[in-house]
């Protein structure tokens, strides 16, 4: 069915790869961050060139659900414990920063821009424990908060914090519209080429391409996760799937923008799209290729749905990958003392928090000065829970790396798999096996980013790695991921 947002557009008005093979800054990665970076150089008079595998909005920012708040569950909150309330001050400003300036690109008039209440729920009352935490330290920071009314929810919540005065926008026509204003400031916006390698020295970069060699003065990466990681940022992230469907009804079902802080995660906010009103949900997270079947979890959330709001028809449905950071907080940078810049690890909310990174670089690749709270974000020292939660985290990935080759030695090449299964089979390397469109296909099994035996996605018919979230076509396309390369076909 595809994302909402996406229904019905007809393609981006993008251009031709320049000429000229040496640019003074190259941004890669056509979503949120990269055109906000591309869209500020510009402002500040540096000429950029944005670069995208696929097009613009293809993957995460056109798959969000579109709410921008500073009331983001019980973030804040998480923020402090794991690092310090100071970082979760400079989070916060810097959500706000990223919230303003998204709100200047859009007019009242856009469609599917409208001012919300936001709401964070809790159905247990180990949730409303961290309601209550998460209010405190809202309210410490000036954050103007208050406790909702059981009327405001639309589930049966045991207590809800609310904050008036955000708002909810469709993810394409923001996009759209920083196309529309980068390729108005002379930054052209190439789709369909994919950076498949980089070397970096202090005289600037080297970046092969897809459709050819070129050469920077400042490189950035704005693909999720760097797909250059001199800083092995893909250690320091959980990268996660989010389901997501959108639902026909007849009526308004809710008001404002609403997320669960306890068991399956549950948001959902209004929508209207070509006038007809849809009911948008989100949940059951997994971490990327470790589902036992992802399909599944996405029928779990469409019954959630049907229990509650029989007649709403299911219209759309996807998914979209997000990557969160150690201790809750973003990162952001550079890759080095003379490697790319980069942003990635903003969990869920990635609108505020992705535009705030994308100002804070061109910032500074702009004047070589950041604001005040981008340096209290960013440059906060590790800790000694950021530690652990990176030895667990890579703990983890090795365990699912000694597990993913036990399956493959156990498993089978006979029989093709049904029309839209796959499985792991033997072999050296492990052959991957799939059947989609009536197609069965064979490639290496073995993830090109560090060696990780890939698992089936049957929901979406891709290839997902269980270490650090690289994600390939059934036929072995690199989508997404720190990987850069494709699986290699298998006879």
């Amino acid at each position: 069915m595809g994302s909402l947002w996406r229904d019905g557009l007809d393609a981006h008005a993008v251009d031709e790869l320049p000429e000229d093979a040496s640019h003074e800054v190259l941004v890669v990665g056509a979503g949120l961050v990269g055109l906000t970076v591309a869209v500020r150089l510009a402002q500040a008079g540096r000429r950029a060139v944005v670069l995208d595998a696929a097009a613009p909005g293809a993957l995460t920012t056109g798959g969000s659900t579109g709410k921008v708040t500073l009331l983001q569950g019980t973030r804040l909150s998480a923020v402090r414990d794991r690092s310090s309330l100071d970082v979760a001050a400079a989070y916060l400003e810097a959500c706000r920063s990223g919230a303003a300036w998204l709100r200047a690109q859009l007019s009242e008039h856009d469609e599917g821009c409208e001012q919300a209440t936001a709401y964070s729920f809790a159905t247990t009352s180990a949730g409303a424990e961290r309601l209550e935490a998460e209010h405190a330290v809202a309210r410490e920071l000036g954050l103007d908060v208050r406790w909702a009314a059981p009327r405001e929810s639309p589930v049966a919540a045991r207590a809800a914090v609310a904050l008036d005065g955000q708002f909810m926008l469709d993810p394409m026509v923001l996009v759209r519209r920083l196309v529309a204003t980068a390729r108005a400031a002379g930054v052209p916006v190439v789709a369909g080429c994919r950076v498949v390698d980089v070397r970096s020295s202090d005289s600037g970069h080297e970046v092969e391409t897809e459709l050819g060699e070129l050469h920077a003065d400042v490189l950035v990466l704005a693909t999720g996760t760097p797909v250059v990681d001199r800083g092995l940022t893909f250690a320091r992230t959980s990268p996660s799937r989010s389901h997501v469907a959108a639902f026909r009804t007849g009526r308004r079902l809710v008001e404002g923008m609403h997320l669960s802080v306890d068991g399956e995660t549950r948001s959902l906010r209004p929508a209207r799209r070509g006038g007809q009103e849809y009911l948008v949900v989100a949940g059951n997270d997994d971490a990327v290729g470790h589902a036992r079947s992802t399909a599944e979890r996405a029928r779990e959330l469409h019954r959630w749905v049907a229990d509650r709001s029989p007649s709403a028809v299911l219209a759309h449905q996807w998914a979209a990958q997000d990557y969160d950071s150690l201790d809750g907080a973003p990162y952001a940078g550079r890759l080095g003392r003379d490697g790319p810049w980069f942003a990635t690890g903003f969990g869920k909310w990635g609108l505020a928090a992705g535009a705030a990174s994308g100002i804070a670089l061109a910032q500074e690749i702009a004047s070589g000065r950041r604001p005040d709270w981008a340096a209290r974000l960013y440059d906060r020292p590790g800790t000694a829970s950021d530690v652990a939660a990176a030895v667990a985290r890579n703990a983890d990935a090795v365990g699912h790396l000694l597990g993913g080759m036990a399956r493959a030695i156990g498993g089978s090449q006979d029989e093709p798999p049904a029309e839209g299964e796959g499985r792991v089979g033997r072999g050296v390397p492990p052959v991957a096996i799939s059947t989609v469109d009536g197609v069965t296909r064979r490639v290496s099994a073995v993830c090109t980013h560090l060696g990780g035996i890939l698992a089936w996605n049957d929901e979406e018919c891709t290839w997902d790695c269980p270490l650090h979230g690289s994600r390939f076509a059934a036929d072995g396309r690199r989508l997404e991921g720190p990987a850069r390369d494709d699986l290699t076909p298998e006879p």
